[in-house]
């Protein structure tokens, strides 16, 4: 059932795109997607002085297991977080 559901979901990603969001599994590997989401325009955010790029983007990654839907993804976010104000 998971790898069904994933690609219903990858497929209603590309028909339904959300703004600010991208998201795909990678090549090998199905339950494991790379996801980058970028702050609202609005969002009063400047480049990182590391690297140069946008903070108002997070770069993060999806392990999904095999019993998903029923077990949700576990998320890694792939940079320094702590000029980002996350909430959840």
């Amino acid at each position: 059932p998971a790898v069904r559901r994933l690609l219903r979901e990858l497929r209603n990603m590309k028909i339904n795109p959300v703004a600010g969001v991208s998201a795909a599994p990678r090549d090998d590997d199905l339950f494991e997607w790379h996801c980058s989401l970028e702050a609202p325009a609005t969002a009063a955010v400047g480049r990182d002085e590391a690297d140069g790029r946008p903070r108002g983007v997070l770069h993060c990654v999806l392990h999904f297991d095999a019993a998903y839907p029923a077990m949700p993804p576990v998320i890694s976010v792939l940079q320094n977080t702590h000029s980002l104000n996350l909430q959840f």
